[in-house]
């Protein structure tokens, strides 16, 4: 017979470790997708409102040309 040493704490630790790793992983996918769509709707959002800002503010009339406005 073979002198095979076998350690049931290290396959218990391993077992374990592997379901981890896999809960882990599929946690985070799963939160991860919607965090990543809230992400990316925020972004767009933020441009959208950058830009208008943008070209609100980018034109002024002034005292000399208060029927014309001005680029900054």
């Amino acid at each position: 017979m073979s002198n095979v040493d076998f350690d049931p704490n290290k396959l218990v630790v391993d077992i374990f470790t592997n379901i981890i790793k896999d809960s882990a992983s599929t946690i985070a996918n799963f939160v991860k997708s919607p965090v990543g769509k809230l992400i990316d709707a925020f972004r767009y959002s933020m441009d959208e409102y950058v830009r208008s800002t943008l070209r609100k503010c980018s034109n002024i009339r002034t005292f000399l040309n208060h029927w014309c406005p001005v680029n900054l």
